[in-house]
């Protein structure tokens, strides 16, 4: 069992209006980018690390904090499955421990128990990193650079500013 991320490309016309999700995006696993953009080496000897995790962004997509935070229930509640991910009241301090965070100015979401490594990073710092794992002889998957195509075309197009929200899951 591996980690994969978890992205949403996200866009905003002007700084004073909110970030939009385009989509989400399903790169290939692919651990030294990982490590290039999130500081997540996963244990491997040859990563190197470009960008540190930001932490998940509070003005994220609506889209991406859905995905990304659980709803609080109670420990007694009954809880049919639904499309919202939930998480037990008596899991949070372990959520917490293992570095888990409070939604922005709520304490009724939390973030989901197997999201790691939550940052954002601009199309310009993911070129960045891709250029780096690409002078080491790898080429990251179509999926990658089909995200970067996506990206660059809306910054160009629309324009606006564009960025990946993103976090690793086991």
């Amino acid at each position: 069992m591996g980690t994969d991320i978890r992205a949403f490309i996200e866009y905003r016309p002007s700084p004073d209006q909110i970030w939009r999700t385009h989509s989400e995006v399903f790169p290939e696993r692919d651990y030294r980018l990982f490590s290039a953009i999130a500081g997540a080496s996963f244990g491997r000897d040859d990563s190197i690390t470009l960008f540190e995790a930001r932490g998940f962004p509070a003005d994220a997509s609506a889209f991406a904090q859905i995905a990304y935070y659980a709803h609080i229930v109670p420990d007694e509640e009954f809880v049919r499955d639904g499309l919202s991910r939930f998480v037990r009241a008596g899991d949070v301090a372990e959520i917490i421990a293992n570095g888990g965070h409070y939604r922005h100015r709520s304490t009724g979401l939390i973030s989901h128990p197997d999201a790691r490594y939550p940052s954002s990073l601009s199309l310009s710092e993911l070129q960045t990193a891709v250029r780096a794992v690409e002078s080491r002889d790898e080429t990251p998957g179509f999926a990658w650079q089909l995200a970067l195509r996506t990206m660059q075309a809306i910054e160009t197009e629309l324009p606006a500013e564009v960025r990946l929200v993103f976090w690793f899951e086991h």
